[in-house]
């Protein structure tokens, strides 16, 4: 299958791409990469280069499109008025895509859309967008099935709820944790009764390859189903760091974001043969070898006279 990507060298993206590859699709990427691999193309083009874009989607001719794409720095992306430009550049490369002769358009949503006040989460759950991020990708998900229904494509939308794994932003909570910890220095965190639903990288990129696959339609929730408060993650991460008693707890306040339960069911993904393979310890051991090496080539880098 010719699979357009964007968002190829993100988090999420990077996982998605090994897989497409594996799996023997070719996929044509926006960006830079660091390297190519077989069956892969890169275009040095951004979302808002329209001309470029149909130029390059009318070249390549997709079988399908998958968009990961999205701005997502910790601490701005929630309220950044960025989200609302990439409204726009969604629905135009959703155009472009049908314009090229593309007939599956898959994106990546996000469990913020839900009104998540409502407790357990499934796709039908009532959406309510709190921030500024979370109205912008439920507005780009409606779009953009419209757009879709209008130009014969099919259309799925991948909600995705807590991601953790290597390659993960080093700002973000686990990353953060980890990195701390494994210096011996104290974490300091809120309470930690908050509910979470955490899942591998590997896993959600597994289930947005399968969503591509697929010609299935509508909301899918990319969760793993499985209760976990703040406070037990961060013992896991103390416990496989051998750090248990650098954990403060109360010590940092809730952020902008940050409902008592954020908890997803997984039937309708598991329903195309999608299932979670990475438990939480096995994850959690993964991420922390990742920081390891980031460390180890930080520390490198910082001895290198050369640099």
């Amino acid at each position: 299958m010719r699979i357009f990507l964007t968002g190829g060298t993100g988090f999420i993206g990077r996982q998605v791409l090994r897989r497409l590859l594996a799996a023997g699709h070719e996929v044509c990427c926006l960006g830079r990469p660091r390297q190519m691999s077989a069956g892969e193309r890169w275009h040095d083009c951004r979302l808002e280069e329209s001309d470029r874009l149909a130029e390059i989607l009318a070249e390549f001719q997709p079988e399908a499109c998958l968009h990961l794409a999205w701005y997502a720095e910790p601490g701005r992306y929630l309220e950044s008025p960025l989200n609302l430009e990439l409204v726009g550049q969604s629905v135009r490369l959703c155009e472009l895509a049908a314009a090229a002769g593309c007939r599956r358009f898959v994106g990546a949503g996000s469990c913020s859309e839900y009104d998540v006040r409502g407790g357990l989460l499934g796709e039908e759950s009532p959406t309510v967008p709190s921030t500024l991020y979370a109205a912008a990708k439920l507005s780009a998900g409606q779009l953009c099935r419209v757009v879709a229904e209008r130009n014969a494509m099919s259309f799925a939308w991948g909600r995705i709820f807590y991601v953790y794994g290597p390659g993960e932003d080093g700002r973000r909570f686990v990353p953060t944790a980890i990195r701390s910890l494994l210096a011996g220095e104290p974490f300091a965190i809120t309470s930690g009764r908050m509910i979470r639903d955490y899942l591998s990288v590997h896993d959600v990129a597994a289930a947005f390859v399968r969503l591509t696959e697929s010609v299935a339609e509508g909301v899918y929730n990319v969760c793993s189903g499985e209760p976990i408060t703040i406070r037990t993650l961060a013992e896991t991460i103390a416990s496989r760091c051998h750090a248990e008693g650098l954990l403060t707890f109360g010590g940092t306040p809730r952020s902008s974001f940050d409902p008592p339960l954020v908890l997803g069911t997984n039937a309708r993904l598991r329903a195309l043969g999608w299932e979670p393979t990475i438990d939480l310890a096995t994850g959690l051991d993964e991420a922390i070898e990742s920081c390891r090496d980031t460390c180890r080539s930080g520390a490198a880098a910082s001895r290198d006279p050369h640099r």
